[in-house]
């Protein structure tokens, strides 16, 4: 399978879906209200139908690349610790920047207590979102076996034997 184009990929992201949802539902509200909206709604709409489209695609790219990265035997090591020290090292490093100037460390704090809860919130959303029902399509066998018998016939060794040129059958009955 072909990986999507990185616009799809970065359009079809669910940090990209939700928002284009929400002001697509917050469009057609104001056009509700307001009769005069409609054609930010209509634009919205095909936007959102193009989101969803990149969505779909990377959806099901994932899906298929999971299932070809689990036929591995030896898979990649996930880095998640590295990933955790990076961040608390920045974090550390954003504070200690900071710490000459007071208004400066409540920002830089403030900052982090705010970054924390946005990451909290979106790994509850990004969690919830991983529990959703999936598609029976979804979870089909990527390979499946076309030809469920032999085309031709198995020969017998007799008629294997048979088969052979003479000089075959001169040198193998030498051998025995």
């Amino acid at each position: 399978m072909m990986k999507p184009s990185t616009q799809s990929m970065l359009m079809g992201h669910p940090l990209v879906v939700v928002p284009v949802a929400l002001g697509t539902l917050a469009t057609l509200y104001a056009w509700s209200q307001n009769s005069e909206a409609w054609w930010l709604a209509v634009v919205m709409l095909v936007f959102m139908g193009r989101v969803m489209k990149a969505s779909e695609a990377r959806r099901d790219y994932l899906q298929w690349k999971r299932e070809w990265d689990a036929m591995n035997p030896n898979p990649a090591p996930k880095l998640r610790g590295a990933h955790v020290a990076g961040m608390l090292g920045c974090a550390l490093l954003l504070v200690a920047g900071a710490a000459s100037d007071q208004v400066g460390l409540g920002a830089a704090v403030g900052g982090l207590i705010l970054g924390a809860f946005l990451w909290l919130m979106l790994w509850g959303f990004y969690a919830a979102w991983k529990q959703r029902p999936r598609h029976r399509a979804r979870t089909a066998i990527p390979v499946r076996l076309a030809i469920t018998r032999p085309v031709l016939p198995a020969l017998s060794l007799a008629d294997c034997y048979a088969a052979l040129p003479a000089h075959s059958r001169a040198v193998l009955d030498a051998a025995r």
